[in-house]
């Protein structure tokens, strides 16, 4: 996965390579932490539905914002995003019992 995929799950502007580093920087991240929220490890290439976890967590981590608007200067943020990115991944968490898991 890389900045690309984030910005086209996203539906942000491709061409604007600003925030990559950032962006880039913020994968891994957000995949360990659906790896330690599903108890189990994540090879890549990650799952369509990890991918999107990773997407959206990255655009709350950018504020959270999900729509703009210029003429009259709007904003929309999604209060439930983060939940809603957890839900995605749901189906593939495992139980733990207290343990760790193996990378």
């Amino acid at each position: 996965m890389d900045a690309t995929k984030v910005k086209v799950l996203n539906e942000w502007d491709t061409a604007d390579a600003s925030k990559d580093e950032r962006i880039e920087a913020l994968i891994p991240h957000y995949a360990q932490v659906a790896e330690e929220y599903c108890h189990r490890p994540f090879p890549e290439p990650y799952p369509a539905k990890v991918q999107e976890f990773i997407a959206r967590m990255i655009q709350h981590h950018n504020n959270g914002v999900i729509s703009r608007s210029m003429g009259s200067v709007s904003y929309t943020w999604d209060a439930n995003s983060e939940a809603k990115a957890y839900k995605l991944i749901r189906p593939f968490r495992r139980v733990n019992w207290g343990g760790s898991y193996e990378h």
